[in-house]
Formats: structure tokens, C-alpha cells, sequence
């Protein structure tokens, strides 16, 4: 009896690694492949179907990306910095703040974010006009509906969505860097 319950105490551990591992790194490589390419994924049905209605957008995103980077004088190597530094509890604090607030407005919103996320390699406040002009108080409140109907997501999503994004830029890093570099070279 021992033996069985020592067993199957060894068994659950093991699929609660295969578990955990799948959820935090193969499934944001699979997303991004779903969400950025044709090939076929181990995306689970649910989220397959999200990746194919959102790939349209994903990708019209990633063709923008060069001139926004062009825009905040970034490189492609300090947006992935950025990325890594940013703090998947930092995003949570953002979110339940936001929440506590009802902001009224995208400067509040900013301000909940800058208060919140730390980043070391570059300056949040340069990122205050270009978030202020192009994102609305209406997303922001969609977002956070969203999310608070579904708040289970944010404990698991917000780390896979964060090594998702990565794994998005590094897969398009090529035509990303390719496409900056000739904004960059351009003359004014």
C-alpha cells in the first residue's frame, strides 16, 4: 500500500513538471507560432481559436513595430530588454490598481503604469506621449472587463504572455531589424 501511494505521489509530481513546463515554455513558443505563422502548433483548441482571430492583428502590429521603435528611438535589442525586465507581479499590481481607481483617462492609466513597472534600461516617462496617443480610455476599460471576467487569466497568463511576446519578437527579429534599419538609414 505504501509503495502505490509513494507511486502515485511520484507520478502526480511528474505530471505536475510536464504540466508546469508545457504552460510556462512550450506553450508561449507554440503561441507565437500560432499567432504569427501557418505551421501547425500543440495550441490547445481554445486558444488555437483565439490565435487565429487575433493573427491578422498580431502581424499588422509586427509590421508597425519598426517605425515605432524609429519613433521612441529604440533598438530592437532594448525593446526585448525591456520586455525581460518587466515583472509579470508588476503587471498584476498594474491590473488591481487600475481596478481600485476607475480611471477616467489614459494619464491616469500612465501614471498607474509608471507608478507600478520598473524598468532599469530605459525611461517609462518616454513612452507617456506615444501611450497617451495612441491608446483610449475604452480599451484600457474593455481590457480590464475582460480580464476581471476572467480573472484566472491573469495569474497564469500574464507570465506566458510576457515570454509569448518575446518569443513573438524573436521569431520575427529579422524582418524587424531589416525593416528599422532601413527607417534608420532613410534620409530625414
Amino acid at each position: 500500500m505504501k509503495r502505490l501511494l509513494y507511486s502515485l505521489l511520484i507520478l502526480a509530481i511528474i505530471i505536475a513538471g510536464a504540466a508546469y513546463f508545457y504552460v510556462y515554455h512550450i506553450l508561449p513558443k507554440e503561441m507565437a507560432k500560432a499567432l504569427t505563422s501557418d505551421q501547425k502548433t500543440w495550441v490547445p483548441g481554445p486558444l488555437n481559436k483565439v490565435a487565429t482571430e487575433k493573427k491578422e492583428e498580431i502581424n499588422a502590429a509586427i509590421d508597425k513595430l519598426p517605425q515605432e521603435l524609429h519613433e521612441l528611438d529604440l533598438t530592437f535589442d532594448q525593446l526585448l530588454k525591456i520586455v525581460d525586465e518587466v515583472d509579470p507581479d508588476q503587471v498584476k499590481n498594474v491590473i488591481a490598481e487600475l481596478n481600485e481607481k476607475k480611471i477616467s483617462n489614459v494619464e491616469q492609466a500612465f501614471d498607474v503604469i509608471k507608478t507600478n513597472i520598473s524598468i532599469k534600461s530605459v525611461n517609462i516617462e518616454l513612452f507617456r506621449d506615444y501611450f497617451t496617443h495612441r491608446i483610449k480610455s475604452k480599451q484600457i476599460q474593455k481590457g480590464l472587463q475582460y480580464l476581471n471576467q476572467n480573472d484566472y487569466l491573469t495569474t497564469i497568463s500574464v507570465p506566458v504572455a510576457k515570454q509569448t511576446i518575446k518569443n513573438i519578437l524573436l521569431e520575427k527579429q529579422e524582418k524587424i531589424e531589416a525593416e528599422l534599419q532601413k527607417i534608420n538609414s532613410a534620409p530625414n
